[in-house]
């Protein structure tokens, strides 16, 4: 078997090569068994405080380049993607999904997407919708518009993590021959027209994080736009955004050192967001902290960490805080 390398974080600013590198046209909204975004939003985050980051155990993170973690919505499955060449690997970076029958329970051996996700390019950036039936990310490996575009897959089934259907590419108002990468579905009426976040960027330049309305077939209702306030002159990138569309964490290297997680927040989702601010807990000296993801409930982060050349998964709870 071909012995699997690690990729350096510090030279793949920004961020581009971490990739080896959709008639309905009702706006996707609540399903059944969703949490009411209401409900959400009554939980008050304000004075929490998130424990000391810990690496996952090697069920996850391996020899190879660990990177782009997001959970399903009920917190037992782990999506990831991963240049490890082991049995389903399809090529370049692949999206591999863990499972674990419950919450104190160890994460189970990961395993491949298959073809119909993975392609022999570089697949990375996953994010499920919120009822758990579609899975967004990025793929160089499966046409598009050019270099990094952004795919959608669907599944009936939310309990089998290996049911995705063939990915199909989003609408040209996302997808360009720019790259496009680090997609994140808001999914709920509630939040406004405006359900998809994701990074822009011609090759081995600044990303900007871009926002955009999607059908039920994944086409825009209006050509992307960037999100002004939450892009500076440096790379930004991979927005994660609370249920109640509240609170986002985004990466970036603005501070000119190195790439760090950072958190903005707004009052209701039809207004601007913050400033974003560094999330001090969770980044160290020396090292590199990107695509932040945040469970269900708010309360866990995922993330890429980079040390050196390693670039593993790691894991952050918040406190109750008030409520």
């Amino acid at each position: 078997m071909k012995a699997a390398t690690r990729v350096t974080l510090v030279s793949i600013v920004p961020l581009v090569q971490l990739f080896g590198c959709k008639g309905d046209s009702a706006q996707f909204s609540s399903g059944p068994g969703l949490t009411n975004v209401a409900g959400v939003a009554a939980t008050r985050f304000e004075g929490a405080e998130w424990s000391e980051p810990v690496r996952l155990d090697g069920t996850i993170n391996t020899i190879s380049n660990e990177q782009g973690p997001t959970l399903s919505p009920d917190g037992l499955s782990l999506y990831f993607c991963s240049n490890k060449q082991e049995p389903g690997a399809q090529g370049g970076n692949d999206i591999w999904v863990s499972h674990r029958p419950s919450e104190q329970d160890p994460w189970e051996t990961a395993v491949n997407l298959g073809p119909n996700v993975n392609s022999s390019g570089g697949d990375c950036g996953p994010n499920l919708s919120a009822d758990g039936h579609l899975l967004f990310f990025t793929s160089n490996g499966r046409g598009g518009a050019g270099g990094n575009d952004l795919f959608v897959s669907r599944r009936t089934d939310t309990h089998d993590d290996l049911a995705w259907g063939t990915a199909v590419a989003l609408g040209s108002g996302v997808n360009t021959s720019q790259l496009e990468f680090s997609p994140f579905f808001l999914q709920s009426a509630d939040l406004g027209a405006i359900n998809l976040y994701f990074d822009r960027g011609p090759a081995n330049a600044a990303t900007d994080i871009f926002s955009a309305g999607i059908t039920r077939d994944g086409e825009t209702f209006n050509p992307a736009g960037p999100v002004a306030e939450l892009n500076s002159a440096a790379a930004d990138g991979h927005a994660a955004i609370r249920t109640d569309g509240r609170e986002v964490f985004i990466h970036s290297n603005r501070s000119g050192v190195n790439f760090d997680i950072y958190v903005a927040t707004r009052r209701n989702p039809h207004e601007p967001w913050s400033a974003p601010s560094r999330v001090d807990a969770v980044s160290i000296a020396g090292a590199h902290e990107i695509q932040p993801s945040l469970s269900h409930d708010g309360r866990t982060l995922v993330f890429t960490r980079g040390l050196g050349a390693a670039n593993d998964i790691w894991l952050s709870v918040r406190s109750p805080g008030d409520r």
